[in-house]
């Protein structure tokens, strides 16, 4: 069996939620000690990067800075939440070299920072170790970004006909991302519980993919997981709160351009016929949700001036 990913997709909100651009460097918690030297690479703008997190350490290699704007920004429910920024959009402006040029980083964090893991910084759960990375941009690449709102086609998550078939997860049911220590394990009292949304991901079947969102998934994270596999960003406008379990299965071939084109298969998913239906016709039949075509506003923001970085 492969697992495909965490769902991989954008998480349309997350703009509300980020810090307000007037915040000075000043304002914001810094690293102690930065090191930043170019690696005289060049590559795509969001391809390769993967930051090293250990407890007071911050690490990335052969980053774009358009990946570390990405990263510091956007708070995506995705392991590497770049391509997404980039394919709806949502970063725009600056020199071509921010999406070209790679560069070594490295920095400490004050004694007393917060402990975070890698994943929980792709996945906007590191907020202070986000602001830490805010402050480098400004300071040592003399970033300035505003904020513009647009107009753009969406996909609207409701209700259908006859209502939800979903199965409520119970408080507790689960344990919470924040929970796990830094070593990925949960707390001692809670080791037979599975992890929230740990196994949101795409398996293969053969002739079907298979989209399972178990075990504590928002239907805000589920327009994460689905917008990637769309031409649009998909936004939660069922009403339905709090957290939810269900499985939906739908033709791989019928799907739009997120989906990877050949997967492992999962022997331990039935097989669908070769009948399997779109993902539309899924989400409402199964899942008791539908799809809409809408535009909505946005906000995105726009590079309106960058430097290279200042010597160590």
């Amino acid at each position: 069996m492969r697992y495909i990913g965490l769902a991989l997709g954008l998480i349309v909100t997350i703009v509300a939620a980020l810090p307000t651009l007037s915040q000075t460097p000043a304002q914001k918690p810094a690293f102690e000690v930065v090191a930043i030297r170019p690696s005289g690479q060049s590559r795509g703008g969001c391809d390769g990067a993967f930051p090293q997190v250990t407890p007071n350490r911050f690490s990335v290699s052969n980053a774009t800075v358009y990946w570390l704007i990405s990263s510091a920004y956007f708070s995506i429910e995705t392991p590497v939440p770049c391509d997404f920024v980039d394919r709806f959009g949502l970063l725009v402006g600056g020199p071509s070299w921010i999406r070209s040029e790679l560069f070594f980083v490295q920095a400490a964090m004050p004694a007393g920072s917060p402990a975070y893991t890698a994943q929980q910084y792709l996945h906007g759960k590191a907020e202070t170790l986000q602001q830490m990375v805010q402050t480098l941009l400004a300071d040592r690449f003399k970033l300035a970004l505003r904020r513009e709102t647009k107009e753009m086609p969406v996909y609207a998550l409701t209700v259908a006909k006859g209502g939800p078939k979903l199965q409520r997860i119970q408080e507790g049911d689960c344990v919470p991302r924040q929970l796990v220590s830094t070593n990925g394990s949960p707390p001692q009292a809670q080791r037979d519980k599975p992890l929230c949304g740990a196994e949101n991901g795409i398996w293969g079947t053969g002739t079907a993919n298979i989209l399972t969102a178990k075990w504590s998934t928002s239907l805000s994270e589920f327009c994460a997981i689905l917008s990637p596999l769309l031409d649009r960003p998909v936004i939660d406008r069922t009403g339905i709160t709090g957290m939810v379990k269900f499985t939906m299965a739908f033709a791989a071939t019928q799907t739009a351009p997120g989906l990877p084109s050949a997967v492992v298969p999962d022997t331990t998913v039935a097989a669908l016929p070769s009948g399997a239906p779109s993902i539309f016709t899924a989400i409402q039949e199964q899942v008791g949700l539908k799809l809409e075509p809408t535009t909505g506003p946005f906000e995105v923001f726009v590079v309106d001036h960058i430097e290279r970085p200042t010597e160590n």
